[in-house]
């Protein structure tokens, strides 16, 4: 079977990774990662997503963030999650469940629809400054950035994106209440008897 497909390896951090580039029927070159950090795995890898059609993923323009999002924080499914277990990391059902919720009310109502590549900065800042006007504590809308900014940094990985959006956007203030000693007539009201 022809090859159709070229590796090359990349250094990512202590790591020697392979990629391969393919050409699309357009004749643009394409490169995407394998995962795998010997050549043998990675051949294997670009062999069978070739079997599966899937050897030039689904062009970056076309995919929309509903599309990425589906399965993100399932615990089961979520290859997020498998990766991050596969490097030690912890994750419980719980944590998953509750950005899965966040996504599904606040994230995908506003992104689904977009292409992952046409999302930008000020989309993000208008979303989440959009909380406060409903009347949400700026804690829940940073909760949604946190959940957001994971999905775009896992976009970025995937090189379905070249920079994180989330980047340029800052966490809103707590609010915080004014504190003061109460007056003395304030005191004096406060222990009424017929308070």
């Amino acid at each position: 079977m022809k090859q159709n497909y070229t590796l090359f390896t990349r250094k990512v951090g202590n790591n020697t990774v392979y990629y391969y580039y393919v050409y699309d029927e357009n004749g643009k070159r394409h490169k995407f990662s394998t995962g795998q950090t010997t050549k043998a795995a990675a051949m294997n890898y670009c062999s069978t997503m070739l079997k599966q059609g899937k050897l030039l993923p689904k062009a970056e323009k076309e995919i929309l963030f509903k599309d990425f999002a589906k399965d993100f924080w399932d615990y089961d499914r979520s290859v997020y999650i498998r990766r991050r277990f596969a490097r030690g990391g912890s994750f419980t059902r719980s944590f998953a469940l509750s950005r899965l919720q966040s996504t599904n009310k606040h994230i995908i109502p506003y992104f689904g629809d977009m292409k992952l590549d046409t999302i930008r900065p000020k989309y993000v800042e208008d979303w989440l400054l959009g909380f406060i006007d409903k009347g949400y504590a700026p804690a829940t809308a940073n909760q949604n950035l946190f959940t957001l900014r994971i999905m775009l940094d896992e976009a970025v990985r995937q090189e379905y994106i070249p920079v994180n959006p989330c980047d340029k956007v800052e966490r809103l203030c707590k609010r915080t209440r004014e504190r003061r000693i109460l007056t003395l007539h304030e005191v004096k009201e406060l222990l009424h008897p017929d308070n």
